[in-house]
């Protein structure tokens, strides 16, 4: 999964939501149907839908990305019951099988970026000489990826830890570092500022266990409703001096400030659902290259559901987002809980913020798998178990 950049998280989330939601049928007859988280999601994704109608992306697939993400993202939100419902021996076998494959996938992420990618040439080896180049910017995306998936699932694996080993901070520090090592090398800044972040998340998390959830939940909602400012704002810093940052943040900018002027042209509703992929606008950076303006999406996910679904998608989806607030307090009732869910959320704000894009099936994917893992850890609290490996 890691080689692949976690393109198997979609599948793997949407088994476990086929799962989950049958499970949800049996034991409560489709109750979670009628949250209103789930309703506010379902709204959401509906009108991505009907925003697909006016978009000037028209593909020619049956099975287009928005009916897609709307299967996918009903699917998906019944993935954590699976974990709600296992037993206390099937929590703790899982829990080790997942950390032991999140560290084994931290090392090989780290051995296949420091030997060049030959890991991946070895799993996946080019055909001709001209294949190696494309071969060779596919595994650099895909660890990209891989990184920010080790980084989103950082605090679970921490706190997880936490309940089976007496020397669980050295374990985590030893997670950590992979992290930070796999995104120097591999030159992604923001692999390095998510993992700056989880960890002093976590630690106020801790000691303000009630508060910090909220606080990161509500800036969450803020950074959809006032996206469209921070576009304002890069169509302002590109004309400055940008030659003293890096060449992704240059591109972000740009991005961010093309799309505001698409905004203001269609504030209400939106250009439409994929009207990023038509964007054929370029320009050339320091090194003379001529890359397009947005590639694929704005990577900025306020951004981008301004962009193509409107004021209207940035209500609803803001709208979901604030159904989160009664199941998250629920959750976040010790520092332990508190800390992991809020060291996901982080990392997915600061992702969905520069990197992924808003539609894309692995990123929702990895989220789903996140939110599910932390299901693992209430029970994992319990010390009536004997099974703990405390020893190491």
């Amino acid at each position: 999964m890691s080689i692949a950049g976690g393109l198997a998280l979609a599948p793997l989330a949407f088994i476990l939501g086929l799962a989950g939601l049958s499970l949800d049928v049996k034991s409560a007859g489709l109750k979670a149907i009628k949250t209103p988280s789930f309703l506010m999601l379902m709204l959401f994704l509906l009108w991505v839908c009907v925003a697909s109608i006016w978009s000037p992306y028209q593909p020619d697939d049956v099975l287009t990305n928005y009916i897609k993400l709307l299967i996918m993202g009903a699917v998906f939100y019944f993935s954590p019951t699976v974990f709600k419902q296992f037993s206390d021996q099937d929590v703790l076998n899982i829990t080790r099988i997942f950390l032991a494959a999140m560290i084994i996938g931290a090392l090989v992420v780290v051995i296949d970026i420091w030997t060049h990618f030959k890991v991946t040439l070895f799993f996946h080896p080019p055909k001709t000489l001209s294949d190696l180049g494309y071969r060779l910017r596919d595994a650099e995306l895909n660890l990209s990826h891989a990184i920010a998936i080790l980084v989103l699932l950082s605090a679970p694996v921490s706190f997880l830890l936490k309940s089976q080993f007496r020397n669980w901070k050295l374990l985590s520090a030893f997670f950590f570092m992979l992290i930070t090592v796999a995104a120097v090398l591999i030159d992604l800044a923001i692999g390095v500022l998510c993992v700056a972040a989880v960890t002093m998340t976590m630690i106020f998390a801790f000691k303000f266990y009630r508060r910090v959830p909220l606080v990161i939940l509500s800036f969450s909602v803020l950074t959809i409703l006032f996206a469209p400012f921070l576009a304002f704002v890069s169509t302002q810093l590109i004309e400055t001096d940008l030659g003293n940052i890096p060449a992704s943040w240059e591109h972000r900018l740009r991005m961010w400030g093309y799309c505001w002027s698409v905004i203001t042209e269609n504030p209400i509703i939106g250009d439409g659902f994929d009207a990023a992929r038509t964007y054929t606008a370029k320009w050339t950076t320091k090194e003379g290259i001529d890359l397009t303006i947005v590639s694929l999406h704005p990577h900025n996910a306020g951004i981008q559901i301004w962009t193509e679904t409107g004021f209207v998608g940035a209500l609803l989806a803001s709208a979901f987002i604030t159904t989160l607030f009664v199941p998250l307090k629920a959750y976040s009732t010790t520092p332990e809980r508190s800390a992991t869910v809020s060291g996901v959320m982080v990392a997915g704000l600061l992702l969905s913020s520069t990197t992924s894009g808003s539609w894309q099936s692995w990123w929702w994917g990895a989220l789903a798998v996140s939110v599910s893992i932390i299901y693992l850890l209430p029970r994992l609290d319990i010390t009536k178990t004997k099974l703990k490996v405390n020893s190491v």
